[in-house]
């Protein structure tokens, strides 16, 4: 919930609309129409996690009592706080209950084998390329600074090396089984034959060019002369053998010292082409697959599945392959399909095996660096009870004095069985009547689901649902019992830990999100104000950055950038010692507590702006000190309400740009006790809400102080009045630009949707609640291509009148 400014942001339109589950119908008929309120707290029954509208009616009969046998509180805080806002005046008040949990129970049918086929994917391989290749090429005396190597025509950087003849191209350098291409230079001999000379009188020959060291041979009269004989230096050679005299006629053959420099291009030969080499990937599948359901994906493209080697153990050796496709000698047990086999008529494109796991894919069909997963039908055997599940409409502990039985229906003319009866009784407290048992015959609802829908279209339930996944399972076959409801809990009292995961959700040790609260559940839905119960916002929780009223604020922030501007109310914890001791130590508190609230990361830091500027939070909510003020009601009787629910019915009656500074609170008795006028100032200086007696004739009326909000002291927001006027109108462009979404974004569309802003502008002007304004509608081509259209608007609200001072002075005359 962090960058909220971001959620949604693929959905068109200006509204997200939440409704209201529908379980109770409002009867209240004033016509008197006040801002909405959802008030979340806890109750002994209701519905959970489900925001209704409510009035009197409704309000006792779905959320229980606020007090025990003996008239005192029992921890409830929802009925208590609806009772405030009804008595101040409020007419749109929404209840949640976020505490409790429904009860549950089950009947069943015997245990039977079920088979079904379960869809797994697992990763495969990551194809490393070609193995470690060695290649012979045809010459020696190669030149290793012009060697050129090149794979599928790409020339290769590096990873290879040269030794004599032999070529090694190191492995995962290239794709496997790929093309290689070799180019270099070498020296070939050159030979010379009987180049013949006449030994000089010195006894010495000059050779026509330098013979290559140990490759001369001479001859003389078709006698080998050894080598032995004679000397050589460079091309003149002089001899030592008597039997070599001048004049005598010597043939020469020799290699040339220096050969021809030849450019050579090698890629093997049709039958043996210079290849990288390859070998195959192993794989052994977690679960056993069926057969012909395996599919290997390629960088998530399906994969020719006919080039898959499939194999059983996996183990090297002449069982590692198997045989399929083809005819094979009398011992092969496989079956045949058909296929492609290789010169020792081994199968090279198989099908699996079922009873075998390991899968073998030859990497010369995939590219180097390619990502391979595998995936297969899996049958799963597996004993299963088909049952029906029960469970409450709503959360409680009375709901566990409810129970289930199954019974045999007997024949009247004989003991045969002939179906069965399931019975559901519900609490003594819950029952109306007829309603007390209800029973639903196999002989008239024949499955499961005919059971369940019977149970949950029942005009007569409105107690216990029914859910099952075996629909077509037989209700004769269910078994004899009777149980009754369980794990049904009020959730009163809850400790501040477990209220804050009630609202905020349950979270891992890395602060994801494991299961929604009230404030996730919440994100989509329209109310004008929120208030939380039974929390505070002074209250210190088990996690170091975990607060009520920054969650709060963080959650109205999200609700009035999507949907509807939501302001948010809280209160701090009651002051216990209200002695003037008491409310001094009391004072000194709230003075001293942390009321700002920026948006933070997960570890702490705050979140600045496109500005550089802190996200201030503070601005949607208010934190009420109160005191508190005493209530009465014909059912829960006095009682010292929540200030924050006061505050925020009162503010659910006011205009817009009409504050709630110096306003009358209506309908309560008194303060519990009262702040002095230095105690009040420091108090609203720490834009805390306070409350105050103030004497008009004999009444001693309740009146706030200031209307402030907890944005920071440098805010445009400091004051509620800000924010209710910028909901107001939000709330108007929002109505004026919702017929246009949908439409040709057109400047004729533009020019409408101009007029029709203009015109909820300029009513809100003449009915006080703005100044002046003034607003562009920006849309500029890429806009246009998007299907957007910016409203730049500028608002003046009525700054109230907060102090009047009087001067005032004696003359002797006028």
């Amino acid at each position: 919930m962090v960058d909220f400014t971001k959620k949604y942001e693929n959905l068109p339109g200006m509204l997200i609309e939440y409704k209201d589950g529908g379980m109770a119908l409002k009867k209240n008929t004033s016509t008197v129409k006040t801002d909405s309120i959802l008030i979340l707290g806890t109750a002994l029954d209701g519905p959970v996690m489900e925001p209704v509208a409510v009035d009197d009616d409704s309000a006792y009969a779905l959320f229980g009592e606020s007090t025990d046998a003996l008239g005192a509180s029992n921890g409830a805080t929802l009925l208590k706080a609806y009772a405030q806002a009804r008595n101040i005046g409020c007419t749109d008040i929404r209840l949640m209950r976020v505490t409790g949990k429904t009860a549950k129970t089950q009947i069943k049918s015997a245990a039977k084998e079920v088979t079904e086929l379960v869809r797994i994917e697992e990763d495969f391989a990551t194809v490393s390329g070609n193995d470690e290749t060695v290649i012979t090429l045809s010459n020696d005396n190669i030149n290793v600074e012009s060697l050129k190597v090149y794979v599928k025509g790409v020339l290769l950087k590096g990873g290879y090396a040269l030794n004599g003849k032999k070529l090694t191209i190191e492995a995962g350098v290239a794709d496997a089984n790929a093309a290689v291409t070799v180019q270099y230079a070498h020296t070939r001999k050159v030979l010379v034959n009987d180049e013949m000379h006449e030994v000089s009188s010195n006894k010495t020959i000059t050779l026509n060019a330098t013979p290559k060291e140990g490759t001369i041979l001479i001859s003389n009269n078709e006698q080998e002369v050894a080598s032995s004989k004679y000397t050589v230096e460079g091309k003149l050679i002089t001899f030592t053998d008597e039997t070599v005299n001048p004049a005598d006629i010597l043939a020469v053959d020799y290699e040339l010292l220096e050969g021809e420099v030849v450019l050579v291009t090698e890629n093997g030969t049709p039958e043996a082409p210079f290849l990288t080499a390859t070998s195959k990937i192993k794989k052994l599948l977690k679960e056993q697959p069926k057969e012909g359901s395996i599919k290997l994906y390629v960088n998530g493209v399906l994969f020719d599945n006919d080039k898959v080697i499939e194999v059983g153990d996996g183990e090297e050796g002449s069982d590692a392959e198997i045989l399929h496709g083809g005819s094979f000698d009398d011992e092969s047990t496989e079956t045949i399909h058909g296929g492609t086999f290789d010169g020792k008529n081994r199968a090279i494109l198989v099908r699996v095996n079922p009873t075998r796991k390991t899968v073998l894919v030859d990497k010369k069909y995939f590219k180097r660096g390619d990502e391979i997963t595998v995936e297969y039908l899996n049958e799963k055997v597996s004993n299963v009870e088909p049952v029906i599940e029960f469970e409450s409409y709503f959360g409680g502990e009375v709901y566990n004095q409810g129970y289930v039985t199954v019974k045999n229906i007997v024949s009247s003319s004989s003991d045969n069985v002939i179906g069965k009866k399931v019975v559901i009784t519900v609490p003594d407290t819950k029952s109306v009547g007829a309603t007390a048992t209800l029973e639903y015959s196999s002989l008239d609802y024949k499955t499961f689901g005919a059971l369940v829908q019977a149970i949950n279209q029942d005009a007569n339930n409105g107690v216990y649902k029914a859910t099952t996944l075996y629909d077509d399972e037989y209700t004769m076959d269910l078994t004899l019992s009777s149980s009754y409801f369980v794990d049904g809990e009020d959730g009163l009292n809850p400790t501040p830990q477990e209220m804050f995961e009630a609202l905020t959700g349950t979270k891992d040790n890395e602060g994801l999100l494991l299961e929604s609260g009230a404030f996730q559940l919440l994100e989509g839905y329209q109310v004008d104000s929120i208030v939380v119960t039974g929390v505070y916002a002074d209250q210190i929780l088990v996690g170091k950055f975990n607060n009520f009223a920054y969650e709060l604020a963080l959650l109205c922030a999200v609700l009035s950038h999507r949907n509807k501007a939501t302001i948010g109310f809280i209160s701090v914890s009651p002051c216990k010692d209200t002695s003037l001791r008491g409310v001094q130590e009391y004072t000194e508190k709230l003075v001293a507590m942390n009321n700002l609230y920026f948006l933070k990361d997960q570890s702490g830091n705050i979140i600045k702006d496109s500005n550089g500027d802190p996200m201030d939070l503070g601005k949607f909510i208010s934190v009420v000190a109160g005191p508190e003020i005493e209530h009465t009601d014909s059912k829960i009787g006095r009682f010292w309400g929540n200030p924050a629910v006061d505050y925020a019915a009162k503010n659910s009656l006011l205009a817009p740009q009409s504050a709630p500074t110096n306003k009358k609170i209506d309908g309560v008795k008194k303060l519990k006790f009262n702040f002095s006028n230095y105690q009040l100032d420091r108090i609203t200086g720490n834009r805390i809400i306070t409350f105050r007696s103030k004497l008009s004739g004999n009444t001693n009326n309740v009146v706030i102080v200031d209307g402030v909000t907890s944005a920071h002291p440098n805010s445009d927001y400091t004051r509620i009045t800000t924010q209710r006027v910028m909901r107001y109108v939000s709330d108007e462009i929002r109505e004026a630009g919702e017929p246009f979404l949908g439409e040709p974004n057109t400047i004729e569309q533009r020019n409408a949707l101009a007029s029709a802003i203009s015109k909820k502008l300029s009513t809100c002007k003449e009915g006080g609640v703005i100044i002046d304004y003034a607003f562009q509608i920006l849309s500029d081509a890429k806009s246009q291509l998007l299907g957007e259209a910016n409203i730049e608007l500028s608002i003046i609200p009525p700054q109230e009148l907060r102090k009047i001072t009087a001067v005032m002075g004696l003359k002797a005359s006028l």
